[in-house]
């Protein structure tokens, strides 16, 4: 017969009889091992649980309590585990940033406590440091919870952190987004799209966004501009030529008219080989 639940059960009893310090300590951690060996989930947390009674900051109980809570799915009790262990004085910075980003991805997923998630990976950029990562899962769940003003922030400082011009692009350009469909802020809008395509001008969807800031005429101006500037730097001839009747309706004198039809002109002919268009346009401009 296998001796160990019977060496369990003394080893349990010894625990509670137990009034010396360190062999108690030393009774609950061997029960601890013995109890995950044998597959006794209760037993486990009970011993692990008494051990941390005694001594709070212990490590191998606290690792010993996590693993069996996670692999019994007791999602509940194995946040207020990973708690404890991310706050022990001894854990390297690695380590709670695992232990707090279980817990958040716990919070969401298993328990649907969107503001502990978000809480907590609030934490982790306060204390570990803000990542792709942590902004996409708090991106993530302030479009669930409607949180358009703090999504707007959210990508505002990651656009201002990121190192890639493509990344910076693809995050003020979402933030372009958000102004315009979530905030009713067009204005701003446009300028997080001119923001985007100074990073990348081949950001098709910033560019999508300024044509359709197009229809405005409060932000037709600017995103004409922008748009214009962009094509002429990608040597996109015909696109920014497109835009001409566009440049017309707003350019606020006569002289201005005039130079965006010559301007139209010597791109048609140089650029284009299109004489007819700079024909017409020189025609239009006197």
């Amino acid at each position: 017969a296998d001796p160990r639940p019977e060496r369990l059960r003394v080893l349990e009893r010894l625990a509670l009889l137990e009034q010396e310090p360190a062999r108690k300590v030393d009774a609950l951690r061997n029960a601890g091992r013995l109890a995950t060996a044998l597959g006794e989930a209760d037993r486990t947390v009970a011993a692990w649980e008494a051990l941390l009674a005694l001594t709070r900051e212990d490590g191998e109980a606290l690792d010993g309590l996590v693993a069996t809570l996670e692999r019994e799915a007791r999602y509940g009790a194995l946040v207020s585990a990973l708690e404890r262990r991310a706050l022990l004085p001894s854990a390297h910075a690695e380590d709670v940033r695992r232990d707090r980003v279980q817990i958040a991805r716990i919070a969401r997923t298993q328990l649907g406590d969107h503001e502990r998630a978000i809480e907590e990976w609030r934490r982790i950029e306060e204390e570990i440091g803000a990542d792709d990562e942590t902004t996409e899962e708090l991106a993530t769940l302030l479009v669930a919870t409607k949180r358009p003003e703090e999504l707007a922030a959210l990508l505002a400082g990651a656009a201002s952190r990121a190192e890639s011009p493509a990344r910076r692009a693809e995050l003020l350009r979402r933030l372009g987004e958000v102004q315009a469909q979530e905030l009713a802020r067009p204005a701003e809008a446009v300028e997080s799209w001119a923001a985007a395509l100074d990073a990348d001008p081949t950001e098709e969807r910033a560019r999508e966004g300024l044509r359709a800031a197009l229809a405005d005429g409060a932000t037709r101006p600017r995103a004409v501009a922008v748009l214009t500037a962009v094509f002429v730097q990608q040597s996109e001839w015909r696109a920014a030529l497109e835009l001409l009747e566009v440049r017309l309706d707003v350019a606020p004198t006569t002289d201005a008219r005039v130079a965006a039809l010559l301007e139209a002109a010597v791109w048609a002919e140089q650029r284009c080989a299109d004489v007819a268009f700079a024909y017409g346009c020189v025609e239009r401009a006197f």
